[in-house]
């Protein structure tokens, strides 16, 4: 059933932050020099991502992990509740970050707790987690939507992406568990979860894009789509380089649009902070309406707008580098506004929805699927 109450107040969230990011945007085409109280958010960020752990069991050769110098940690359920609790509904949380969410055992309850508070919740996830005892704790939870990050339905090309993951992190078993979670959702819990599959397209995932995109396809799964390699700080060499220095500098959409908490409690106005360099505050002092609105938050808004690129170098940012403002990523305000903003809208009305219905074939090749891949499943 339709929860239009809830998709009411999406459409009312989700509408008063275009208005506030088109007024940005307008305002920096037109090289207005506002108030500073321009630079102050009217509402939290429409997309408030929290990291559950920044431990991973995964060693992606594309990740910003290797160059994190965070200490390892995780968030506690009462921390958790803590930075949720006073966002208004139809904000939508993500429990995502630098690490794989589900090696925090509290990270059921937190999307519990988020769906108590009328949020919309996702979760982002290696895949390799989803043992038969932990697919039924995240379904029944109850998130909005569930992205499973699998680059390649192709061994050789998923060890190349994933650094050869031996044992329950293998080729094998990772998908298997995937199978099995998504079989389970679809013809046992039928809550009507929103299934992504998500690939990054390196240069070795191009060549079996095609494969992989048809195997996803034919089975009950709500979204399959390729994303391109962000910069995230670092560059691991697997992507063509970023073009940003041909193009001039477009304003970031990220510190209007979204804000980042960390398993230590720690806030960044950049979701692509995975070092935590800049930080605005901390949610086991302060909520996080206060925060998005700090001294430090404010500023970084400022010189993003100014491009100050000083201000950039201080605090170890490198903005005027980065790929996500670019044509080819378009996360830049405008760029946002007309393209991914849409889009995004979109998917999460659909995820509200959760009412899709899917053909007798996709349901009879996930029964098969997860039938032939049960045999790598023994005692996981």
């Amino acid at each position: 059933m339709i929860d239009k109450a809830k998709i009411q107040a999406v459409m009312q969230y989700y509408g008063k932050a275009y208005v506030a990011l088109a007024d940005v945007a307008s305002a920096w085409e037109r090289g207005e020099r506002p108030e500073d109280t321009f630079f102050t958010l009217k509402n939290l960020p429409v997309r408030v991502f929290v990291e559950p752990t920044n431990r991973c069991n995964k060693r992606c050769v594309y990740c910003a992990r290797p160059n994190m110098t965070r200490q390892s940690a995780s968030l506690t359920l009462d921390d958790f509740k803590r930075a949720v609790d006073g966002i208004p509904a139809g904000a939508y949380l993500q429990c995502t970050g630098n690490g794989e969410p589900l090696l925090n055992p509290d990270t059921p309850a937190m999307i519990a707790h988020a769906r108590q508070k009328g949020l919309l919740v996702g979760i982002i996830t290696n895949g390799t987690r989803l043992t038969a005892k932990l697919s039924r704790a995240l379904i029944e939870a109850g998130p909005h939507q569930v992205q499973i990050s699998f680059d390649a339905v192709d061994r050789d090309v998923f060890n190349a992406s994933y650094n050869s993951p031996k044992g329950g992190c293998g080729y094998e078993a990772t998908l298997s568990k995937i199978l099995r979670f998504l079989d389970m959702e679809r013809r046992e819990y039928r809550k009507g979860i929103f299934v992504s599959i998500a690939s990054v397209l390196t240069n070795a995932v191009r060549p079996v894009r095609e494969k992989s995109r048809a195997y996803w396809e034919r089975l009950p799964v709500d979204n399959y789509f390729e994303a391109p390699l962000l910069s995230l700080q670092t560059d691991s060499g697997t992507a063509h380089p970023a073009r940003t220095g041909e193009e001039p500098w477009k304003l970031c959409s990220n510190p209007w649009k979204a804000v980042k908490v960390n398993a230590d409690g720690a806030v960044n106005p950049c979701v692509h902070d995975f070092s935590s360099k800049y930080v605005i505050g901390n949610i086991k002092q302060q909520p996080l309406r206060e925060i998005v609105n700090s001294p430090a938050a404010v500023a970084l808004r400022k010189a993003l707008y100014y491009q100050d690129i000083d201000f950039f170098k201080a605090i170890g940012y490198n903005c005027q580098d980065c790929n996500v403002w670019s044509q080819a990523t378009g996360h830049d305000v405008r760029g946002y506004l007309d393209g991914s903003f849409p889009v995004t809208y979109g998917l999460i009305v659909s995820q509200l929805a959760g009412c899709a219905s899917y053909t007798p074939e996709k349901m009879e090749n996930l029964r098969r699927a997860a039938s032939e891949a049960s045999g790598a499943l023994s005692g996981i």
